[in-house]
């Protein structure tokens, strides 16, 4: 018992020292965050800061927003190929 407290208590306290992930931060469009944590790493590297590939980056993302296309079940029975396979594989969840 006193291992699981010691576990968690260690845990708790290495979240507040640890910074979020750079990746997490893109992909949940905290781009300000995400900016502040490349100075930072890029200070302490001594180097410079890639402002081409951020912007590139950005752009991305931007661009990623408005394409991205809202999918339902019923696009599953939209194609031919698609409609057999998908009622095949309900028939068999079905059975077993």
């Amino acid at each position: 018992m006193t291992l699981l407290t010691d576990n968690i208590t260690h845990l708790s306290n290495c979240s507040s020292v640890m910074p979020e992930s750079l990746r997490w931060l893109i992909m949940k469009n905290r781009l300000e965050d995400a900016e502040r944590l490349i100075t930072k790493v890029t200070a302490v590297n001594k180097i410079e800061f890639p402002q081409v590939k951020w912007g590139d980056i950005k752009l991305q993302l931007g661009l990623a927003d408005t394409e991205t296309k809202q999918y339902s079940v019923i696009d599953i029975l939209k194609t031919p190929k698609l409609r057999k396979r998908s009622l095949i594989l309900f028939y068999i969840w079905y059975i077993i």
